[in-house]
């Protein structure tokens, strides 16, 4: 009975070991390192910030600890869930399921939970306790928490300002009137019967002023505004007052002319001039260019705003929160911990800074979540400054705050107003777009809730590192 005692709390303290830190250093060898499959939705194969970032990982942290992520594949999340159902099912002409892979929490249900790690079991309690509660919670399954945040989105107003600012000379409408959705149509209908009357030997060429990429989030999101919902379990209240209230806001904009139905993204239709603003992802920032092309082949140089979603006129602010996370396949205790050891890096504060201000998102880590809030990531540097550790810093880099606060840069430049710290910084110019210097815009400090720090957003290419003033 004693020896059996024994073997009982040996090996409950085994199991311990291999779901903990001392568990990883008995799995994992750097000298035989375990190689995990990856999928994900970030850029391209050829151009993907997280191609960059499992790059560095592996020539540092996975080299110490003997794991290696080698990624197979980039494409959308339509694609990769479609992909990982049939896989996950043994479809035919299915491939062979990825050790690891980003998806929503739709796809882990549809696969089958049962095949996935449940990251309580891999990742530490003072990890999980570190990300934002809303972030996690959308990942939980009965319990377990089968997808793991990395990045998140929300959803924001993209104006092209080029076009707008004709419009509102014209007109005297601002852009501060855009902070609500009873403004927005406002703004449509003038836009409609402005840009009939620049053509009158033409009758009925009156243009659109607005795009969503997703209608059903906006419907989602004016119901939570007023403290609805519309679901009754998984099934669509449609009789719902919610409902028919945000339906025919979208319909009664759809029949004016004033909302495009289009079916592609809003950054199409905004890049061609057939609209001047755009609800979209945050991550959509990535796929502006700096000019529009008309159908006529003509150019003309984008002037790009990001406002916060518009608020509905006496109800709550409200907006979505998006992104995929990551999903691992349940296989062997040491491909967990080698899983675990990548995700609590991508998810480290300065690496989750790096990465979402690379891709248009937002940090996961409470830390992380409140020092871009409070702008505490500092402001873009050029070329030529030095990074903490010495290394030269190159143009883009996020700079700390110096001497003068992080207000002013040394050279002076283009300045634009943070929707996170509302705050005035640098902007960069890449080419994915431009910030517009708004001096006196709608973006007040009571706004960053739900916006982004577009002044990070605009890389050329390489992700920021911390640079000394």
């Amino acid at each position: 009975m004693k020896q059996r005692l024994i073997w009982i709390l040996c090996s409950a303290f085994l199991l311990c070991c291999a779901l903990g830190g001392c568990g990883e250093a008995a799995l994992l060898d750097p000298k035989a390192p375990v190689t995990l499959t990856f999928w994900h939705v970030y850029g391209s194969q050829a151009d993907s910030p997280m191609n960059e970032l499992v790059d560095r990982f592996n020539a540092t942290v996975g080299r110490e600890r003997g794991v290696l992520v080698n990624v197979t594949s980039v494409s959308n999340s339509s694609a990769i869930h479609d992909a990982l159902v049939a896989a996950a099912h043994g479809e035919p002409g299915a491939g062979e399921l990825p050790d690891l892979f980003t998806c929503y929490p739709k796809t882990a249900l549809a696969m089958g939970t049962e095949l996935l790690l449940d990251w309580n079991d891999a990742v530490p309690a003072e990890s999980r306790e570190a990300c934002v509660p809303a972030f996690l919670a959308e990942g939980q399954v009965n319990g377990a928490q089968l997808i793991y945040p990395i990045a998140k989105s929300s959803e924001v107003l993209f104006v092209n300002n080029t076009i707008f600012s004709r419009f509102s000379a014209a007109t005297g409408i601002t852009l501060a009137e855009l902070s609500t959705r009873e403004g927005e149509i406002m703004a449509a209908r003038a836009y409609a019967e402005w840009t009939d009357a620049l053509t009158p030997q033409t009758e009925g060429d009156a243009k659109a002023f607005l795009m969503l990429d997703d209608p059903f989030h906006f419907m989602q999101i004016a119901a939570a505004a007023r403290g609805e919902t519309l679901f009754d379990g998984e099934a669509i209240r449609f009789s719902s007052p919610a409902f028919e209230d945000a339906w025919a806001m979208l319909a009664q904009s759809a029949a004016e002319g004033g909302l495009c139905l289009y079916g592609d993204y809003a950054t199409t239709a905004m890049m061609t001039g057939d609209i001047v603003c755009g609800l979209e992802s945050t991550a959509s920032i990535l796929y502006y260019k700096d000019a529009v092309t008309y159908p006529d082949n003509t150019h003309e140089p984008l002037e790009l705003v990001a406002l916060p979603f518009p608020a509905f006129a006496g109800k709550e602010k409200t907006v979505m929160q998006r992104g995929v996370g990551l999903g691992a396949v349940r296989t062997t205790q040491t491909a967990a911990a080698a899983a675990a050891v990548f995700l609590e890096w991508i998810t480290e504060t300065e690496t989750n800074l790096e990465f979402v201000t690379a891709g248009g998102y937002l940090p996961v880590r409470r830390e992380a979540f409140e020092a871009l809030l409070n702008g505490a990531h500092g402001t873009l540097g050029r070329a030529g400054d030095r990074r903490p550790d010495g290394l030269p810093c190159r143009a883009g880099c996020a700079r700390s705050k110096g001497r003068a606060g992080g207000e002013r840069e040394r050279g002076g430049g283009r300045r634009c107003l943070c929707a996170f710290c509302g705050k005035h910084h640098n902007a960069f110019r890449g080419g994915t777009g431009r910030v517009r210097p708004v001096s006196q815009g709608p973006y007040r400090a009571r706004d960053r809730g739900n916006a982004v720090s577009f002044h990070q957003h605009h890389q050329n290419a390489q992700p920021p590192h911390l640079c000394q003033a």
